[in-house]
């Protein structure tokens, strides 16, 4: 799954760098900038100006430049215009929220790498490229996991999920597997975790999980999510009001593309120092959660029926693995 990453930094305060407006850092190159209070918002930017090697970019020879930032070897953004050959120079802006999947833990700093360049009309480097390093000062209220595929890692331990995805393919009907365990910091329960994913094979896989017959609301039944080891639901699109309380309830948004949000609840708090996500395109049965936690959040918190649960789970499990009968939970 490829994803368009969104990063957004947020305020105007920065190290190194000066404030066009209240929602702008400007951004020297010099290796000293920083962006204060980084949140992906939409409505704050970045500037940065590229100027031609020589007197213009028709001196150049320049057609386009190019804007990119990544981090950890791995591109979130890259930014091209195609430039008047008289210009001497042009100003890139970009909104922070180009930026969103770029990896970080709450009041913590994640450092990006930015490079600049020209290419003529035949794709050959023509303005020389230009890189320096760009500190994102992550919020107290916003952090962020990314995944991409395993071959990328290098901590994978057999049968646990860390950091990485595992696509199963099942002979059969050849069903794509999908499955993250991401550690995340966090300040508190106004911290809001956002895992992206940019795997080969995330969209296949959440494409089956979503089909045709989930509406905006919806629980997940298909999916599986944890947090800190307590199955929570997972909802397409937006939370379910009548079902969760977005103060008191952990759970879990997909937003239909290739983002996870989390919903931290009221047993966060000051003292929370980091959460451990899991997210599986399994039912909760598959992926090995507790038979009992699960069907106690489904037919207790949720309000599932018998019959909501067997059409997912089958008469079996409903009935013994997950305890719930037609007259509720055993």
């Amino acid at each position: 799954m490829v994803f368009v990453l969104a990063i957004s930094m947020v305020g105007a305060g920065l190290t190194g760098s000066v404030a066009a407006t209240d929602h702008t850092t400007t951004l020297e190159g010099d290796g000293e900038d920083a962006v204060v209070d980084f949140d992906a918002a939409d409505d704050e930017y970045l500037l940065h100006t590229i100027e031609a090697d020589g007197a213009d970019f028709g001196e150049d020879g320049t057609e386009t430049v190019y804007f990119n930032v990544s981090y950890d070897d791995t591109e979130h953004e890259t930014y091209s215009a195609v430039v008047d050959d008289e210009d001497a120079d042009y100003e890139v802006n970009i909104s922070e929220s180009d930026l969103e999947s770029v990896p970080g833990d709450a009041d913590d700093t994640t450092t990006v790498e930015v490079t600049t360049w020209g290419e003529d009309a035949d794709d050959e480097t023509t303005t020389d490229a230009d890189t320096f390093a760009v500190d994102l000062e992550f919020a107290a209220d916003h952090a962020t996991a990314y995944v991409d595929d395993p071959e990328d890692h290098d901590e994978i331990e057999p049968g646990f999920f860390s950091l990485a995805t595992l696509n199963v393919f099942d002979d059969a009907d050849e069903t794509v597997v999908q499955s993250y365990e991401e550690t995340v910091g966090i300040a508190d329960n106004e911290t809001e975790v956002t895992v992206y994913d940019d795997t080969a094979d995330g969209d296949d896989a959440w494409d089956e999980v979503v089909a045709d017959d989930l509406e905006s609301g919806d629980v997940m039944l298909s999916a599986a999510a944890t947090v800190d080891g307590e199955p929570v639901a997972m909802f397409y699109d937006e939370a379910d009001d009548d079902l969760v309380d977005e103060t008191e309830d952990t759970y879990i948004v997909y937003d239909g593309d290739d983002a996870f949000t989390v919903n931290l609840g009221d047993e966060f708090d000051e003292d929370s120092e980091e959460i451990d996500v899991f997210i599986d395109s399994q039912n909760a049965l598959e992926a090995d959660l507790d038979a009992d936690e699960v069907g106690e959040l489904y037919a207790d918190t949720l309000e599932f029926g018998y019959m909501d649960l067997q059409t997912e789970f089958g008469v079996v499990d409903t009935l013994w693995n997950l305890g719930v009968g037609p007259l509720g939970l055993w």
